[in-house]
């Protein structure tokens, strides 16, 4: 059966409407503040897609909550996410070798191949005009009171390897600096990142387009965390079925997708720094302001009809995380082709993703499982995940209670737990002394051992510690609870060596702020606030020569710190404003 494919950003929006998933907002309504905190309400209301026909101080209309329900990412791919992992593992792993009613047999797959090449029109609508008011005639938003100011969320940078050629789009925000430049925020691991090291190693600025919408499947695949030589543009191409269009830009020695609604076209030149920041993100607080590369603005150009399209980050769940869990169901399979110990994978959206991901192995000789975590801790952008859980085939990495179920009957600390201090860190994860440098842990639950009895285990009686608030149990036996952080460590301490506890093997102090009983405020609670080195704690510590030991009960401090950025809180008055919109244009 032939995909639906979309040529621009608008056909899609047109399809949401026809189907009931999009509303025009008629009325003018501020790009700061109040449109999104109407994208946050809108998105965990479960409400539609919306466009804001009238946006305060701009000349385009502005579009959020594009991909804020699972239906439209279907649309949009023109099947589950998770069918074109399966497809795509199947299709590789049955062509080997290679026949001709192998190559057959899939032949529709194969099409979609051929469709990775790109094609270049003769003529394209979004050359067709040129804002003179550059950035100042878009809806920019800001989306959180602490923000340094508008910053653009969904860009879709497309760059060049000035020595191979080799291309890269990708999404990184840009925070406006005025009319013609931006900051440009290449995080750690990232492919534009690279191309930009290599020019600047060179002393040569660096050419860079930034899409701003498109056939939703560019820009879909504009996030997509694929190998750093891999092309995002072809790749859209085989999601389509169909080539990508393409066109000459105005200012860039590259082409450009001829999809796109709007076009900023300049440079990033060598050994130019400004402070950006801080931006509220999606581990669902404050960044830090530090200095990034800057994007000095040559040409602003857009279709006639175009919308500017935009997202919000921040605390989960919110529109990013259901595109994260399609993106990882789409590429999770393929880990298989190069690991296939690995059955399936799982990041939690709820800990920013890089915080915390399980993997279902099979140990297919003894501690294959660790060499599949190492290899996995250096695997692309996986390799910024902070903890990585190994669990035995038999356990959904989804199901994180099944997950916690092991730790309480498995969890061996002096075998199954390993620290790599010193490595490299997500540069949105602020619990480490530095950015980019920080710890990671790796828990090897796969084994399958004689496991302690967990059925008449009840709630510990804490009562007697005045510092203790609310508690939750999970898993039947890992205990979270609530307390300050300057008696989170002592406290902890005294527990883990406490019969108190009983028989719970894992207990993590979270700060007042969160509910324990609440799984998503938990694992965003416990998975942002804590660095493994800095913050974990055992009911027996020592040192044999050279290698730590570790023995009985684990304690994790994931407090809120003196020096972390502050969670994200929707200003009170922008609330009300989109409690208002809510009711008059969306309930």
């Amino acid at each position: 059966m032939a995909l639906k494919t979309y040529n621009s950003l608008k056909e899609f929006l047109n399809l949401l409407e026809l189907n009931r998933s999009l509303v025009h907002i008629t009325e003018t309504v501020d790009p700061h503040l109040v449109a999104p905190a109407l994208a946050v309400l809108t998105f965990r209301r479960g409400g539609p897609a919306f466009i804001v026909d009238k946006p305060d101080r701009a000349n385009l209309p502005l579009a959020m909550n594009i991909f804020g329900r699972k239906k439209h990412i279907e649309w949009a791919l023109g099947r589950p996410p998770e069918q074109i992992g399966v497809e795509l593992l199947k299709t590789i792993q049955d062509l080997q070798p290679p026949s001709l009613a192998k190559i057959w047999k899939h032949r529709s797959v194969i099409k979609r191949a051929l469709a990775m090449r790109s094609t270049r029109p003769k003529k394209s609508p979004l050359m067709s005009f040129e804002n003179k008011r550059a950035l100042d005639a878009l809806p920019i938003t800001q989306s959180w009171e602490g923000d340094s100011g508008p910053f653009i969320t969904w860009p879709m940078v497309l760059t060049t390897h000035p020595v191979t050629g080799g291309r890269n789009l990708g999404t990184y925000r840009l925070q406006k600096n005025n009319a013609h430049e931006t900051g440009m925020h290449w995080q750690i691991q990232k492919g534009a990142g690279f191309h930009y090291y290599e020019a600047e190693k060179l002393g040569q600025p660096l050419p860079v387009a930034v899409l701003l919408g498109s056939d939703p499947v560019l820009m879909i695949a504009s996030i997509l965390p694929l190998p750093e030589d891999m092309d995002e543009i072809a790749f859209a191409g085989y999601l389509r079925g169909k080539p990508v269009p393409m066109t000459r830009g105005r200012h860039v020695p590259f082409a450009i997708p001829a999809s796109a609604e709007i076009v900023l076209e300049g440079v990033v030149p060598p050994s130019d720094r400004k402070e950006e920041g801080p931006f509220g993100d999606h581990f669902g607080h404050y960044s830090r302001r530090e200095k990034w590369p800057v994007f000095h603005i040559s040409s602003v150009s857009h279709r006639p009809d175009a919308v500017y399209p935009a997202t919000i980050v921040g605390p989960p769940p919110l529109e990013d995380g259901l595109l994260g869990d399609a993106v990882q169901e789409m590429l999770s399979p393929l880990l298989r082709l190069a690991h296939p110990e690995v059955r399936s994978l799982w990041s939690y959206m709820e800990t920013g993703f890089h915080g915390l991901a399980v993997a279902a192995v099979t140990n297919r000789y003894n501690r294959e499982s660790k060499k599949a975590g190492l290899a996995l801790l250096g695997e692309g952008q996986f390799s910024l995940t902070k903890c990585l859980v190994l669990v035995d085939e038999r356990t959904d990495p989804r199901d994180i209670d099944a997950v916690l179920r092991l730790f309480a009957q498995r969890f061996d600390p002096a075998s199954d737990f390993l620290l790599i201090p010193e490595t490299a860190y997500d540069s949105l994860d602020f619990t480490s002394a530095k950015t980019h440098h920080g710890s990671k842990m790796l828990v090897d639950l796969s084994i399958p051992r004689p496991e302690r009895d967990l059925s008449n285990l009840s709630m510990p009686d804490l009562r007697r510690y005045s510092n203790v608030g609310k508690l939750a149990l999970y898993g039947s036996g890992v205990l979270v609870f609530q307390t300050q952080s300057r008696l989170a460590k002592p406290l902890l301490a005294e527990l883990l060596k406490s019969p108190d506890l009983g028989r719970v093997k894992l207990v993590v102090a979270v700060s007042e702020d969160i509910d324990p009983a609440d799984r998503t405020q938990m694992l965003w609670g416990w998975f942002t606030r804590f660095e493994p080195a800095r913050d974990i704690m055992f009911e027996h510590a020592s040192m044999r020569g050279a290698v730590p030991h570790y023995g009985g009960a684990m304690g994790i401090d994931a407090t809120f710190k003196s020096g972390y950025p502050d969670p994200l809180k929707i200003d009170p008055e922008s609330n009300k404003e989109a409690e208002r919109l809510w009711d008059t244009y969306l309930k």
